[in-house]
């Protein structure tokens, strides 16, 4: 009985784990509950998806729609490699926007350096290769920080979806919400998945 109420009560206990790291702004002290492969897995395609939005790729009309698909996919991956860690989860986690960890706004002026370029693949590379380049940069700005104004503000809900899935809802504002799913190990608990709100970008 007493292994039951253990193995029921453990993702409780590793949230509330997480919140002390959050709150005495120690995000490296969270890694150990996160699958660092498999959350950036979980979130390469949203971030593509949201880059050739924001940058028109995904517009049949667009002068690069035919590789727009493949260039997005590249800038997701490399970002997403390259910014996901223990801080911008740490900063999602207090239901900040992942555009305030990783600079979004660089990639949101992509389409206008794709307009101005001829229509070839050598062109596309070169800018990739430069967007990519100004994201190596500004990836080593990112900082951690606890807001304690914002997280008053978040609104945080925990439940189980089955006995090996347990999901964290972090909402802040205007139904804003980001889900970060955990998997059960036994006694321990692994972050897989993080699901975004458009909104937050």
């Amino acid at each position: 009985m007493l292994v039951l109420f253990v193995a029921f009560a453990s993702p409780y206990w590793m949230l509330y784990q997480i919140n002390q790291a959050l709150e005495n702004n120690q995000a490296d002290q969270i890694a150990q509950y996160i699958d660092f492969p498999a959350v950036r897995a979980s979130l390469k395609p949203q971030v593509e998806a949201i880059i050739a939005e924001k940058t028109g790729l995904n517009d049949q009309h667009h002068p690069w729609a035919k590789w727009g698909l493949k260039l997005s996919k590249k800038i997701a991956d490399h970002t997403v490699d390259a910014t996901i860690n223990s801080e911008t989860i740490a900063l999602l986690m207090q239901g900040k926007a992942l555009k305030e960890s990783i600079s979004i706004s660089e990639i949101a002026g992509l389409s206008g350096l794709l307009s101005s370029q001829n229509d070839d693949q050598t062109s596309l590379a070169q800018v990739s290769d430069l967007k990519l380049q100004k994201l190596s940069v500004s990836q080593h700005s990112t900082t951690f920080s606890a807001d304690k104004a914002t997280t008053q503000k978040t609104q945080l809900h925990s439940q189980y979806v089955n006995w090996n899935t347990f999901a964290v809802n972090v909402e802040r504002g205007s139904g804003n919400m980001t889900q970060f799913i955990f998997k059960r190990d036994q006694l321990s608990w692994k972050m897989k998945q993080i699901q975004l709100n458009d909104h937050l970008f």
